[in-house]
């Protein structure tokens, strides 16, 4: 009974190639308050002196270094609103912060991150000022001030004298 539960939760796990002893170890560290390390290791497929070595493991430098770089790869391409593609990172990543590594070691983090960049859309213009139909006087000459003393030229002495409307 406990085996084929821990068997079906094992399905649902994510199947990340680079990532799945660490989540399979992971996974196994927060099962193993129910169930005997021999029972849930012979069902992921772990011997136990892997899962005792992955408990005591402390990320390498390479792996440090590998977890900034995605960070700042995520911070330039979140602070560019998702506009920029792994060259323009690339350039962002030298000018800025001094990075001297190649243009494939920005693009296989962001490809695995599934970052993908944005095409802007393009300026469409909307008004025509050039063309030959009338065009209508300005009556009011932008006057909306309700000035109500007796000597003011204004057009509007009082609320609801005054309507305007656009249609561009």
């Amino acid at each position: 009974m406990e085996v084929s539960i821990l068997k079906k939760q094992q399905r649902n796990l994510p199947r990340v190639r680079s990532h799945y002893k660490k989540v399979k170890h992971a996974f196994i560290h927060v099962k193993l308050g129910g169930y005997p390390l021999s029972i849930v290791c012979r069902v992921f497929g772990v011997t136990q002196a892997g899962y005792h070595a992955s408990q005591a493991n402390v990320p390498s430098p390479r792996e440090n270094k590998r977890d900034a770089l995605r960070a700042s790869i995520r911070s330039v391409f979140e602070a560019e609103r998702g506009r920029y593609g792994a060259p323009r990172i690339f350039r962002v990543l030298c000018a800025r912060y001094g990075y001297s590594g190649s243009l494939n070691r920005i693009q296989a983090p962001k490809r695995a991150m599934g970052l993908r960049a944005n095409a802007g859309s393009k300026y469409k213009v909307t008004t025509d000022s050039g063309h030959s139909l009338p065009v209508a006087i300005n009556l009011l000459g932008q006057d909306f001030g309700g000035d109500t003393s007796a000597d003011s030229i204004s057009h509007a002495k009082a609320p609801d004298q005054v309507w305007l409307s656009d249609i561009t």
